[in-house]
């Protein structure tokens, strides 16, 4: 894979980042499965300054939307100053690695939850952790939907106020086509609590 990178990869990204880079290394495969395989690698550039990053590499079924919705979603709240890593490179001409694929910023720290296990005897501050990653959620899931409109999903042409309820209406409709009442307490309860 880093000689893929160095080949293929490197150019495009010098071409974004507009830096001349020496060259990709230690490259660690991260995750693998149906849906993609996430690698972390490093870049250093002719400054020496060196940039960690993520690829993903989409596999499955319809990669062309997760690839692009992905992408566009990060972008999105990215510049909205939602704290996602930054992405740079969205490739679905499946041409350099036969597949779709995104390089985002590799963002360095400890899990939440493992975080909050090393917190565990200190209730304010895991309370405080907690009520951060709160408020984070609830300014994503207050964005208006128009802030996705580049976004291919399909409730996108609903006239709802945020995304949420743009979502948890259209799958309750979906739902009752199927005419099981198994999740109806669920969607009532997060609609009443939306």
């Amino acid at each position: 894979m880093e000689s893929v990178l160095n080949s293929n990869l490197v150019p495009e990204l010098e071409n974004i980042i507009n830096k001349k880079i020496k060259n990709a290394s230690n490259v660690k495969l991260l995750s693998s499965g149906w849906e993609s395989k996430i690698y972390s690698f490093k870049i250093v550039f002719d400054s020496n300054e060196d940039l960690d990053l993520v690829l993903r590499v989409y596999q499955g079924d319809n990669t062309d939307d997760k690839a692009k919705n992905e992408f566009t979603t990060m972008k999105i709240l990215f510049d909205l100053n939602i704290p996602v890593p930054k992405v740079y490179v969205l490739d679905v001409s499946k041409t350099l690695l036969s597949n779709n694929y995104t390089i985002i910023d590799y963002i360095h720290g400890s899990l939440v939850g493992d975080r909050m296990l090393e917190l565990r005897e200190n209730k304010g501050k895991v309370l405080e952790l907690f009520s951060f990653l709160v408020s984070i959620q609830k300014s994503i899931h207050s964005l208006h939907i128009s802030n996705f409109s580049e976004i291919n999903f399909p409730f996108k042409n609903s006239n709802k106020v945020n995304f949420v309820q743009t979502f948890l209406d259209y799958y309750s409709q979906m739902l009752s086509s199927f005419q099981t009442s198994v999740f109806n307490d669920l969607f009532t309860w997060l609609i009443k609590n939306i």
